[in-house]
């Protein structure tokens, strides 16, 4: 009787846990389902479905108290509105999400503020700029141990170098390099071989490309059950090219929504091919888009967002600075002040106890 109960219990017990043990899974399962659907819809063109799907992670996330995967949710749609040259709608949730984390003290995430900064720059082509606010970003996401945050600014800071000088381009491969050795997953990793394959189209550096376009290729083939599509039509675009089919590259670089990617993208296959004529005419299409955007684009306001986030303490050491030099300027005037007194009080008492001339003798 007793091993009965004891079996019932222990029967009881073991579905206990396994049943704890399907509900600790699914909600990782449902988040999971609930972000690839919003990568799916970034990399795509159908803006009302990619809004919908990130509001449904979203609102995930913030009901599960999943704050990382709340915030990252904002940096993905401001992200997909600057690519989409939503600028405006971009720019004000950035400066409602910098007053959220103040307010939340969310300190540890702040580096998704100077990311997003980095890609206004860098999609106004200022580098240096862009450059700068990404490295801080790098630098804040490594000392807080966010491995999938610095993966993608290394992605981002690759990206900005793809149509450079070859000076950049070849920086491009150091941080495409630095991407690929950190990424863990098979999708993490098509992605960063991806990008140095994109990096190398972006001045025909033919080998480098099919090197990587190779390796691409066989992690797909060993993982088919996986979803490693990010990237996927650029490089598609690169084999086209190589293979010589031009006209497919073009209709790959045709679902390329922004103006100013696209037209990189078909500046470059133009000249891979030889088409003088069609490449300057796309040149100057790129120079008109170029002036659009950058004119969308507010530098003044992008300035104001950044003004006062991750600059606290730089404000306390200016304000004490500033402090210690009204301190040592008020202490030198008040000396000054006083050393003049005194001179002037000595002057006083020789012309007072000094003989007139005309009585010497």
């Amino acid at each position: 009787m007793n091993r009965k109960i004891t079996y019932q219990w222990a029967l009881l017990l073991g579905l206990l846990l396994s049943a704890m043990t399907v509900a600790a899974q699914e909600p990782d399962a449902e988040k999971a389902t609930l972000e690839r659907a919003v990568d799916i819809y970034f990399e795509g063109t159908n803006e009302v479905e990619f809004y919908k799907a990130v509001e449904r992670y979203r609102d995930y996330t913030k009901k599960n108290n999943d704050m990382k995967g709340y915030y990252d949710s904002w940096q993905k749609e401001i992200h997909y509105d600057t690519n989409h040259n939503h600028f405006n709608s971009a720019l004000r949730k950035t400066e409602a999400l910098k007053d959220e984390m103040k307010a939340a003290n969310a300190n540890k995430y702040y580096y998704i503020i100077d990311y997003l900064m980095g890609v206004f720059y860098g999609m106004r082509e200022d580098n240096v700029l862009a450059k700068q606010h990404l490295q801080q970003a790098a630098a804040l996401a490594d000392s807080a141990l966010d491995q999938e945050a610095l993966l993608q600014i290394y992605h981002t800071l690759a990206n900005i170098c793809i149509f450079k000088n070859l000076e950049e381009s070849y920086e491009g491969y150091g941080w495409a390099d630095k991407a690929i050795a950190i990424s863990k997953t098979p999708e993490d990793k098509c992605a960063s071989l991806s990008l140095k394959a994109m990096v190398a189209f972006g001045h025909n550096d033919k080998l480098t490309f099919n090197k990587y376009y190779n390796q691409v290729e066989e992690l797909r083939a060993k993982h088919p059950d996986k979803y490693l599509d990010m990237y996927r039509r650029y490089i598609d675009m690169g084999r086209a090219v190589y293979d010589g089919e031009f006209d497919k590259a073009i209709a790959i670089s045709d679902s390329i929504r922004d103006d100013v990617g696209r037209l990189y993208f078909q500046a470059t296959i133009y000249n891979i091919e030889g088409d003088v004529q069609r490449e300057r005419d796309v040149l100057l299409n790129l120079l008109k888009a170029k002036d659009t955007r950058n004119n969308e684009v507010s530098t003044l306001i992008v300035n104001d967002i950044n003004q006062d986030l991750l600059m606290e303490q730089e404000r306390l050491n200016t304000r004490r600075i500033q402090m210690i030099a009204y301190v040592a300027i008020t202490a030198i005037i008040a000396v000054t002040v006083l050393l003049l007194f005194r001179q002037g009080l000595r002057w006083r008492e020789k012309r007072r106890t000094r003989k007139p001339e005309s009585l010497i003798s």
